[in-house]
This record gives C-alpha cells, structure tokens and sequence, in this order.
C-alpha cells in the first residue's frame, strides 16, 4: 500500500475514532450538557488558568465570534466566569468559576471512563506508541 492509500485509510479510521468520541462524550453532569468544543475550552482553561478570548480562540486556531459564542455559553450555565483587569476593563480573562471547578474534575473522570473502553484493544506498549504518534501529529500542526 502506497502513502497516499495509507493515510487515506488513517483519515477514514480517524472519522470512525472520532464519532465514537463523540458519541461517548456527550456528558451529562446534573442538568448540564457539556458538548466536546465546550469541553475542550474548560480544559484549555483548567490547565492554562485565566485567558482571554483571543488566546483562546488562537490554541483552537478559530475565530473571537466563534470561541465567543462557546464562552458565553459556558458563561450563562455557570462554568466560566469573566474577570475584568481592574487598571483597564478592557482586558477581560476567563476563568472556570468556583463553583464549577470540582464538578468538572468528576465529569472529566466519567470521560476517561468512557473513553478508555474505545482503546481496550490496545496494550500499554501499544497506547505509549499510540500517544507518542498524537503528540507528533499535533504539534506539527501547532508549530504552523
């Protein structure tokens, strides 16, 4: 098999991997729904602490609207809060609010949970590999 036809068969397995992500993420905490774009900025913001929009939308490589719109969502169910710069409002950060914080580390557990079972079939040597690969591939995406 050439490379062509090889990464072609990668992409089409990723699209498999992906819809089962997908379908295994749609998280339930209490009465919120939790979509994977909003998980992934709780996470950026779990590990990054406060950031602004821009910084936010620059690490998924989308627009201010777009991470935005995510933020306000998260905002208006009481995940994320704005924090404004004190000496110029205009610099606004946002953060996980408090009261969200130890509720997302339970939701992030029932996620790995979840997830796990998609790698079953792989070994521990086989998973190092496998993440090693990831880790590659993303970020020569990220050095662009």
């Amino acid at each position: 098999m050439n490379r062509d036809k090889i990464i072609e068969k990668i992409v089409e397995d990723y699209c498999i991997i992906e819809r089962m992500i997908t379908k295994k993420t749609h998280l339930f905490s209490g009465k919120i729904k939790i979509t994977p774009s909003q998980f992934r900025v709780l996470c950026l913001i779990e590990k990054n602490k406060p950031m602004s929009i821009k910084d936010l939308a620059k690490k998924f490589g989308t627009s201010r609207s777009a991470t935005t719109q995510t933020v306000n969502k998260l905002v208006n169910i009481g995940s994320l809060s704005r924090r404004r710069n004190p000496s110029d409002r205009r610099l606004v950060k946002i953060e996980m609010s408090n009261k969200f914080k130890k509720q997302f580390h339970s939701i992030k557990k029932k996620r790995i949970n979840a997830l796990s079972t998609i790698f079953n079939n792989l070994d521990d040597k086989e998973i190092r590999k496998y993440k090693i690969l990831n880790v590659k591939i993303a970020k020569s995406y990220l050095l662009r």
